[in-house]
């Protein structure tokens, strides 16, 4: 049942990182016109800083925890940051929602992958 449950939401997580794969970058330059293409490759530099710096610390300290309800919580954080793009009436939110969603995609795949792996 867990096998089925994570290919579930690996489904999932997977319609959501195509919608931010495709229209992150255009949603913020509509968003914030005045900043151009500035607006999307700051995030864009603050996420993989943050993949590259962090994850493995992240990942060692989650891993007390239970696999399946890191992947629930990360696709949680993921849809969580994407929702807060929505809200993001300041620059400010939509970093924080950068690294709200960098933090769940660190959390989801990571455990989703090593879960359908085993």
């Amino acid at each position: 049942h867990s096998l089925l449950l994570i290919l579930s939401l690996v489904f999932a997580g997977g319609l959501m990182v195509s919608q931010y794969s495709t229209t992150y970058s255009l949603y913020l330059r509509e968003l914030f016109p005045s900043l151009q293409n500035k607006s999307f490759g700051f995030l864009f530099i603050i996420n993989a800083w943050i993949v590259v710096l962090f994850q493995t610390p992240i990942m060692a300290y989650l891993a007390r925890f239970r696999k399946i309800t890191l992947t629930c919580v990360g696709l949680f954080l993921l849809g969580l940051g994407l929702w807060m793009l929505n809200i993001a009436y300041t620059y400010n939110i939509a970093i924080l929602a950068c690294i709200v969603m960098t933090i769940g995609e660190i959390m989801f795949f990571s455990t989703a992958q090593l879960i359908c792996y085993e």
